[in-house]
């Protein structure tokens, strides 16, 4: 029985997201993956009002409205390798964290981010 609290209170189980849109490093993939980008995603809160707008902008206004957001103005940074000016996305929500408007952009635009090395990276989702 103190096995199995030990299991589900360990310090991994606070970096193991339960989006199912998004995919955490692998172990030893990433070094410089420490968390601090997770936690902002969990914690700074924006608002949008999205009209069939492309998925570039919507990421433009994601990575403004999270450097106003952050205390420390850092923001976080969004990156994608995929063509993101053909794909449109509608979406209104207020007073909502990024990882909460993350899920629901990944799922209408069938995506998944990825952290890495403090950036998020959008990735065409698995089935995909």
């Amino acid at each position: 029985m103190l096995i199995a609290l030990l299991l589900v209170w360990s310090p991994l189980a606070a970096f193991t997201p339960a989006a199912p849109w998004f995919t955490p490093p692998k172990a030893g993939e990433d070094p410089s993956y420490d968390g601090t980008t997770r936690e902002k995603l969990k914690t700074l809160k924006v608002s949008v009002q999205w009209d069939n707008v492309t998925l570039k902008s919507a990421l433009e206004d994601l990575a403004s409205q999270s450097k106003q957001a952050d205390p420390a103005h850092e923001g976080i940074k969004f990156t994608s390798k995929l063509p993101l000016d053909t794909q449109k996305v509608s979406l209104t929500l207020t007073d909502t964290t990024l990882d909460d408007v993350l899920g629901y952009l990944s799922a209408q635009a069938n995506l998944r981010v990825r952290i890495h090395k403090g950036e998020v990276v959008v990735l065409p989702s698995k089935g995909s």
